[in-house]
């Protein structure tokens, strides 16, 4: 196996289709392959030359919450907060277990980099779309430096998902149509002067820091955080019709109104602190709305994919 792509779904937590490996007893892990918006990530995977079809792995770990309890949840699953497990937050249950979300996905990250099971992987990609997307975002700026940090890369996509982008890519988190974005400066695009907490964590840095980072954020401080984020690998593109707003609290419409002008805000922001960072680009989609399916089926996100080398070139 050469590439690794572990995706989180939304805020229905769907991840479900047929059972995978876990590194974790807790924490239930699925084959995403079957899912009806893989059925085209598939396809251009069997015609993608340079990473192999079989040599590319799709799992998405389940965040299940206490609403899980009828059906899809265990008495031995670990569970978080009906939103909590987005922002990185540790489990409500069971009480003798206490692991952070953003701890899971560290896990698995390790799992899939380690040289003695996996010797001949290249990269993973952690991916989201919509909460997963916002999970996405906010692990990438509070994520811990690790051995291998060279071979996790970061892609933000504020689209809908393009599965089939990310597996071959394979080399970035990608982040899709987040209801509201962890803000990097303390000022916001729309001011709400009425609207408390706007720069609070999970919308901002100023304080809440999850347990996860506190101990990054106590030595680091707000500068070292966004230092350390900018630095890294990370490639946003944006839906140029995801008009919907998502996330409705007064922190995130202090970001804009829509998921796209949140977007084209945080790029504004990025602007304002000296520029897009050496290591990021922007690409700007057009005829996407807040769809999965809608960007798996678009002819030019389809034809990036085919051609992702061009994409590439000079990001390494």
């Amino acid at each position: 196996m050469k590439r690794a792509v572990i995706f989180v779904p939304g805020k229905w937590r769907d991840c479900w289709t047929r059972g995978s490996f876990s590194p974790h007893p807790g924490i239930v892990l699925f084959n995403a392959r079957l899912w009806p918006e893989f059925q085209l990530a598939d396809e251009a995977l069997k015609g993608y030359d340079e990473v192999p079809y079989e040599d590319v792995s799709i799992m998405s770990p389940c965040f299940l919450t206490d609403l899980d309890h009828i059906g899809a949840a265990t008495l031995d699953n670990i569970l978080f907060g009906k939103t909590t497990w987005v922002s990185g937050h540790k489990n409500i249950q069971p009480t003798n277990i206490e692991i952070s979300a953003f701890e899971v996905i560290d896990e698995l990250i390790d799992y899939y980099l380690d040289t003695k099971k996996f010797p001949a992987l290249e990269a993973v990609v952690f991916a989201g779309h919509s909460a997963g997307g916002q999970m996405t975002q906010r692990y990438a700026a509070l994520k811990k430096d690790g051995k291998h940090e060279d071979r996790v890369h970061y892609w933000v996509r504020l689209v809908s998902y393009s599965t089939a982008t990310v597996a071959h890519f394979a080399k970035y988190l990608k982040v899709a149509n987040p209801g509201s974005l962890l803000w990097l400066t303390e000022d916001r695009p729309k001011p709400d002067e009425d609207c408390e907490d706007i720069d609070s964590y999970k919308y901002g840095l100023e304080d809440s820091i999850p347990a996860y980072a506190l101990g990054d954020a106590n030595d680091l401080g707000r500068k070292g955080l966004v230092d350390r984020f900018l630095e890294r690998n990370v490639h946003y593109a944006f839906g140029l019709l995801d008009h919907g707003a998502g996330d409705t609290r007064c922190q995130a419409m202090t970001q804009g109104s829509t998921h796209l002008e949140r977007g084209q805000n945080f790029m504004a922001m990025l602007d304002d602190m000296g520029g897009m960072p050496k290591n990021s680009t922007v690409d700007y989609i057009p005829g996407v709305t807040h769809d999965g399916n809608g960007m798996v089926n678009n002819d030019a996100g389809l034809e990036k994919v085919r051609h992702c080398k061009l994409l590439l070139s000079g990001l390494d």
